[in-house]
């Protein structure tokens, strides 16, 4: 994992309190509800100025908020 990847692993860990939380595993499916999406996304967001809560309803995976700030990044420059 990246940085990006390991600064977003650790926020949805804090957030979820679940310290072995996979980067692959469904976030929801894992007991994330619309309280720890908000802090998840808004960390994310301070972080990063990038917009990521969209993928919470399509594809909520710590990879695919990873990929979707590497990919706004990428954008902006």
């Amino acid at each position: 994992m990246d940085d990006i990847s390991e600064r977003i692993a650790a926020i949805c860990r804090d957030a979820m309190g679940i310290p072995d939380l996979g980067i692959n595993e469904d976030l929801v499916a894992r007991g994330a509800d619309s309280i720890v999406a908000v802090e998840v996304v808004s960390r994310i967001e301070l972080d990063y100025r990038v917009s990521v809560a969209e993928l919470f309803s399509s594809a909520p995976t710590i990879e695919a908020l990873a990929n979707a700030v590497h990919s706004q990044l990428q954008q902006q420059h």
